[in-house]
């Protein structure tokens, strides 16, 4: 529904339900995706006054509306995980002259990780912090 336009029905039939609702739930794995308008018209559905534009969409002001559960809290009724704690492990991998192109791949893609992003998730902080 987030990522209909004013003009698409499912945002319509939800902004048409919102008005009508005396109580509204919205249920969604990932409402934020990375696109803010997106996510500014779920808040608006929930709540126009506090959410009039882009910019008023902060942690701090969706906080009061946003329930998030980890995957790894969720319980049963009974109070039992419902999925299984993930274990990872880590195995060394012996490259051979045959794999380089993969070794190679394998070796930017780590750098990326250990370089890039920690630089463009540390400058997007920045930038929600201003």
């Amino acid at each position: 529904m987030g990522g209909s336009t004013d003009q698409v029905g499912a945002l319509q039939v939800g902004a048409a339900l919102a008005e009508a609702a005396p109580y509204l739930l919205l249920l969604s794995a990932t409402p934020h995706q990375g696109k803010t308008d997106q996510f500014l018209r779920l808040m608006q559905l929930i709540d126009r006054d506090s959410f009039p534009d882009e910019g008023s969409v902060s942690r701090d002001r969706v906080h009061p509306f946003v329930i998030r559960t980890e995957k790894r809290a969720a319980i049963d009724a009974e109070g039992q995980p419902l999925f299984k704690p993930r274990l990872t492990r880590l195995h060394a991998v012996a490259w051979q002259n045959r794999h380089s192109s993969q070794q190679r791949l394998y070796e930017a893609v780590t750098e990326y990780v250990r370089h890039g992003y920690n630089q463009a998730l540390a400058a997007k902080q920045r930038i929600s912090a201003s």
